[in-house]
């Protein structure tokens, strides 16, 4: 197949009746199975949820709550739907981040925790599996249990259409701890990136209900603010040394967008040069060699960093659509594409529309 246009970061959403039919029979009378799907429709009333599903509107018709199942285009959870999507946007193949985190509670053993994780691994891996040469599956990897993470990950690597894992932006237990050996270990052997997403801003002032309507500007504080949190997640992977042990990760910071990328790594090789001694960095390069190695940021709309890419680095970006989110340039994607690379050679638009995307999910 030959690809024009990949987006880097595109979504899933889980489909209706997804416990009942994805769970072992055992377990889908669960008290917290139950607890959530009752709470499923209730959630799409909440602040922020709606804009998950808000592609394709007018943004004067936006809702960030109070939307109903029918507001939910099903290409977030169907695939033949999915790739009319893609089609009508002219994408060629997507990365699917995916929903779903680690079950806790009272009623929740280990055992009901490893079943629900493998639910979304395997609900995602079937989704691609329909076309795996334009759907990429990143498998959920919740570090609530590093014993259970660490397991799925070994299990879910060797899912059809799984080409790829999906990290938390913040874990509890930083980045920098050894007990993550084994997962980049794992990664490192496979060959798979490990996609970081954007998460709530990093503010002991921000949260979920932020998203909501005020004279404050909470909710676009909020939303602005957001990718801005992953150069702390940067920072710690690369100072940690990580990259340097582990040459054949390579990193994705989801939903980032890149042109900060182009300052923060000459802020980084400053602190580098300056403090290395007295804090006995243990770093061989300057931090901006492992980045330009090893990490890539997704782009929606950023026309900093597609007019600062040589700066930013052309092997830093990819673009991505966003697809269901508000963020989304569809179904209108070309038409931006068209406009902000305007003057970009050939060869350097497509290595950042599509081929640095097939160079890291072997397409």
């Amino acid at each position: 197949m030959k690809y024009k246009l990949i987006s880097a970061d595109s979504h899933l959403s889980l489909p209706p009746g997804f416990f009942q039919r994805y769970l072992p029979a055992p377990h889908r009378d669960h008290s917290w199975v139950k607890a959530v799907e009752g709470m499923q429709k209730k959630a799409l009333k909440l602040a922020g949820m709606g804009l998950a599903h808000m592609a394709g509107r007018r943004f004067e018709d936006y809702q960030a709550k109070d939307i109903s199942e029918d507001d939910i285009r099903p290409g977030a959870f169907d695939p033949a739907a999915r790739l009319a999507d893609m089609d009508t946007d002219g994408v060629d193949a997507e990365v699917l981040i995916s929903g779903g985190a680690a079950p806790t509670g009272k009623d929740v053993t280990e055992e009901f925790q490893r079943v629900v994780i493998q639910s979304y691994n395997d609900f995602l891996s079937e989704f691609c599996s329909t076309h795996p040469a334009r759907l990429i599956g990143p498998a959920i990897v919740p570090f609530q249990n590093l014993d259970l993470a660490l397991q799925e990950m070994k299990r879910a690597a060797r899912l059809p259409g799984i080409r790829a894992f999906l990290f938390e932006a913040y874990p509890q237990l930083p980045y920098w701890d050894d007990a993550y050996e084994p997962f980049w270990q794992v990664a490192n052997e496979l060959g798979y990136p490990i996609h970081i997403h954007i998460a709530t801003p990093r503010s002991n002032v921000l949260s979920m209900s932020s998203l909501a309507p005020n004279k404050q500007g909470t909710a676009m504080s909020f939303i602005a603010l957001s990718p801005m949190g992953l150069s702390e997640t940067l920072a710690i992977l690369v100072f940690a040394g990580i990259p340097q042990r582990y040459p054949n990760l390579r990193f994705v910071f989801t939903e980032a967008g890149a042109s900060w990328l182009a300052y923060f790594k000459e802020r980084m090789d400053l602190v580098y040069k300056r403090h290395r001694y007295w804090t006995k960095s243990p770093l061989e390069e300057p931090p901006s060699y492992y980045v330009d190695r090893q990490c890539l940021n997704t782009f929606i709309e950023d026309t900093p960093a597609i007019r600062l890419r040589h700066e930013v680095g052309l092997g830093n970006m990819m673009w991505s659509t966003d697809y269901p989110h508000s963020d989304s340039t569809w179904p209108h994607s070309w038409k931006y594409i068209e406009e902000a690379f305007a003057g970009v050679p050939e060869a350097e638009r497509h290595q950042l529309l599509a081929q640095n995307a097939i160079d890291l999910y072997g397409l």
